[in-house]
């Protein structure tokens, strides 16, 4: 008979906790497997949905269970055993520079969370995203992933079908159970625009090789809001994947935008975009910051990285990267995560 009874010295979320642990350790689960779900706990053992919930919840922080927004419980160990320690993979693609302070910002932060939390930690030089499919034969040796780079939505698709937990760095898609930890694009773009402001500049140009749409939709947003003109030729964005591609891309734009464009400032994403677009400044004779001011959104932490005064908006990486370690070492102990999707701010760098 299923129906629990009121005790007095044991509430009777404890109780069902006790029943679903039999049934998960004596039901034949197998690891990944979908458990009921909580209508279907609640109608078996007569409770309420309230107490059905809290007894999978304590489950889940036992790492018993774990769940998947909109898609229901699964079985994590159906024994009960939970892994004392785990092994992750944190898979680069496009890694052309050791030295750079994206890869030093992200290595930083994986390994020191990683060290933190007793877990260790496997990177993966990757070309391809399909190296990435190719290289999860290692599924078998790593208990979860950490995307540090863009990857397709193929690619995605495939890590959820062989259910590898996995946290996605600066990057999303419109799907509700996709991990990742994000930087709050429009608050960047926001405190970009008012650095240039206080400098009186009005002809603002912006040059984005990795942003897309969502950026370029921001910037016209913060432009408008703050009643400055929206130049649409002044306005650059693409979807780089390479650095190739952030190369070829920031020269063509940063020509053609001080050939014609003429700004008063300029925001640029990236080190390297940053780079070009002071070389290609300079070579035209222009002073900076007084002909034009620029902006860099970017991993450093310092603007002695740049040869000419440069405004900087640093984009917290290495949190950013320690963050999404700490939510995948949630997802492997089954732990209830309330929120898959983070959202960081970045900051100005103090001027001194």
């Amino acid at each position: 008979m299923n129906k629990l009874q009121a005790l007095k010295d044991e509430p009777l979320y404890k109780q069902l906790q006790k029943r679903l642990l039999e049934e998960v350790q004596c039901g034949g689960y197998l690891s990944g497997q979908k458990f009921l779900t909580i209508n279907e706990i609640a109608d078996k053992y007569k409770v309420s949905r309230m107490t059905a919930r809290q007894a999978v919840m304590q489950l889940q922080k036992a790492g018993i269970l774990y769940s998947r927004p909109q898609r229901g419980t699964f079985i994590n160990n159906p024994k009960g055993n939970i892994k004392s320690s785990f092994t992750i993979g944190a898979a680069f693609l496009d890694i052309y520079n050791t030295s750079s302070p994206y890869l030093s910002e992200s290595f930083r932060g994986l390994t020191g969370m990683a060290r933190e939390k007793g877990m260790s930690l496997v990177t993966m030089a990757l070309k391809s995203d399909r190296d990435i499919l190719s290289e999860l034969e290692l599924s078998g040796k790593i208990d979860g992933l950490v995307l540090t780079s863009w990857v397709s939505v193929e690619a995605i698709v495939k890590l959820r079908e062989i259910g590898l937990p996995f946290v996605w760095l600066d990057n999303d898609l419109p799907l509700q159970d996709i991990a990742c930890i994000l930087v709050d694009k429009i608050y960047g773009m926001l405190l970009s625009v008012d650095y240039l402001i206080a400098q009186k500049r009005k002809r603002i140009a912006m040059i984005d090789p990795w942003g897309g749409c969502e950026r370029l939709a921001g910037c016209k947003t913060v432009l408008e809001s703050k009643e400055l003109p929206v130049i649409p030729e002044l306005l650059r964005v693409n979807s780089a994947r390479t650095y190739e591609d952030e190369t070829a891309f920031t020269y063509k734009s940063a020509a053609e935008i001080l050939d014609e464009g003429k700004p008063d400032g300029l925001v640029v994403f990236g080190e390297v975009a940053t780079q070009i677009v002071i070389r290609l400044a300079l070579e035209r004779g222009l002073k900076i910051p007084d002909d034009l001011a620029i902006v860099s959104c970017t991993n450093i932490a310092t603007k002695d990285y740049f040869p000419v005064p440069v405004g900087v908006i640093k984009i917290p990486l290495m949190e950013m990267s320690g963050m999404a370690v700490d939510l995948l070492h949630k997802m492997l102990r089954g732990e209830h995560i309330e929120n898959a999707k983070i959202m960081v701010k970045p900051y100005l760098v103090d001027e001194e």
